[in-house]
């Protein structure tokens, strides 16, 4: 499943899905891990096959994780975050779609967008700040 069939997937919606995001920059440590906050509340019938989860880099689209029919979709993942990302998985069925990122680097800062469908569609932007030690 390719991200052009995933991006597919975000099509018209009624925009009944809200997802919440920090207003305010995160900001990390190089070379620490970060969390990039976003969380939407699920319905109570919500099962998590048909979540479709996708972060990517605000100004480039570049994938950075992805998510769909219940598992990890990274086949076409940006080679800078292979290995790098993870998703809260015990915390999904929730509504927490957050993304860890390990071992942050100069190059990670920037605006991340969060797209999350459940039946409907929402998306948001995560800004990540690295400060050096």
């Amino acid at each position: 499943m390719g991200i052009a069939w995933m991006l597919s997937m975000f099509g018209c919606s009624w925009q009944l899905l809200a997802i919440q995001v920090p207003e305010e920059p995160v900001v990390a440590l190089f070379g620490h891990d970060a969390t990039l906050l976003c969380s939407f509340s699920p319905e109570a019938n919500f099962s998590l096959a048909e979540l479709s989860l996708i972060w990517q880099l605000t100004d480039t689209k570049r994938l950075v994780h992805g998510f769909s029919g219940g598992r990890d979709r990274l086949q076409d993942q940006g080679r800078g975050y292979a290995n790098r990302t993870a998703l809260f998985y015990d915390q999904l069925a929730r509504g927490n779609v957050s993304l860890l990122l390990r071992s942050v680097q100069i190059a990670d800062e920037g605006s991340f967008t969060c797209f999350v469908r459940v039946r409907d569609y929402d998306s948001a932007a995560v800004t990540l700040q690295v400060a050096g030690e």
